[in-house]
């Protein structure tokens, strides 16, 4: 669930996503959906890796989920997915099918979410090599990732990186040049939503809402 539009409830089915950018200033409602999100994955069956360099924030989800708290175990964690992609496209490629969906029993796989609160954070290279990696790869075998971030600049995201979010969640923002970070070159609508705690825009591929 993203939230209510004016046409009653927002819902995501994030493996045709398979990406999602969160963005906003702090206290506008990325941590609380970033909370639900992981909530309703989980009681789905998804195998939810959750990235919590503020270390707290996830602490009471650790008998559910990995979380990890320093920039070491991010790193060594996005590199062993990157290992559970290949072991997953050997396998599709073996089973002659072109995504996770289509796999005979047999090879069945589960769905995996990786939550990154405040993308930003994280500095070292290894990170962002493996991230890259995944952004482009992983949509056949049944990994997503959920990215959120205060301001996704080129800093933080690069051009080529952002692009492979195709849905994104915009919070209230600064002004209409960050909205657009979020959201795409064309949308600073985000720069003008009223003071509210979880009022925010949500684009997936052309269509735009407003979301409470």
């Amino acid at each position: 669930p993203i939230g209510y539009g004016r046409g009653g409830l927002v819902v995501l089915d994030l493996a045709t996503a398979p990406h999602l950018l969160v963005g906003g200033v702090p206290g506008g409602g990325k941590s609380a959906f970033l909370h639900q999100a992981a909530a309703t994955m989980l009681q789905h069956g998804t195998q939810v890796y959750i990235i919590d360099l503020k270390r707290l924030e996830f602490a009471y989800l650790r008998n559910h989920a990995r979380v990890v708290c320093t920039e070491g175990e991010a790193v060594q964690l996005l590199q062993t997915l990157c290992r559970e992609m290949d072991q997953r496209l050997n396998a599709l490629e073996l089973a002659g099918v072109v995504k996770v969906q289509d796999a005979p029993r047999a090879t069945e796989m589960p769905y995996v979410a990786i939550v990154i609160d405040e993308l930003a954070e994280l500095q070292a290279e290894p990170f962002y090599l493996a991230l890259n990696r995944l952004l482009r790869l992983c949509r056949a075998v049944g990994i997503s990732i959920i990215a959120s971030t205060q301001r996704p600049s080129v800093k933080v995201l690069d051009g080529d990186s952002r692009a492979m979010f195709a849905a994104r969640l915009c919070y209230q923002v600064a002004d209409e040049i960050n909205s657009r970070m979020v959201l795409g070159e064309a949308h600073s609508e985000a720069a003008y939503l009223p003071g509210i705690p979880g009022r925010g825009v949500w684009r997936f591929g052309y269509k735009i809402t407003e979301v409470q």
